[in-house]
């Protein structure tokens, strides 16, 4: 083999290495935004699950009053139509039509 096509070889073996390293250093970055995303549903889903215990049995003391439900508090985003649980109590009507005052 010449020089020339040594040569060659070797850089053709570099780019690929840089190649595979640059996709290996994506796919680390996608499944640590995977795990993230998954402990951050988790804490979500604990904190409703806390709201809605919380509101049943404040509905169990007040027989006689409407009850106030967590389930009341989730509001849907409006960019990707997931729900969520809302900062405060009144805040889920902020900003949608006819409720709140908090913007039209």
């Amino acid at each position: 083999m010449s020089d020339d096509a040594k040569h060659r070889k070797q850089i053709k073996k570099k780019l690929q290495n840089l190649k595979n390293r640059h996709h290996q250093i994506i796919f680390q970055h996608a499944e640590q935004h995977g795990r993230e995303r998954d402990l951050e549903r988790e804490r979500e889903e604990g904190l409703r699950e806390t709201a809605r215990r919380s509101s049943a049995r404040g509905a169990e003391a007040k027989k006689g009053e409407p009850a106030w439900s967590a389930r009341m508090q989730e509001i849907r985003s409006r960019l990707d139509g997931k729900k969520r649980m809302a900062a405060d109590r009144w805040n889920r009507f902020a900003g949608t039509e006819g409720a709140g005052g908090m913007g039209r």
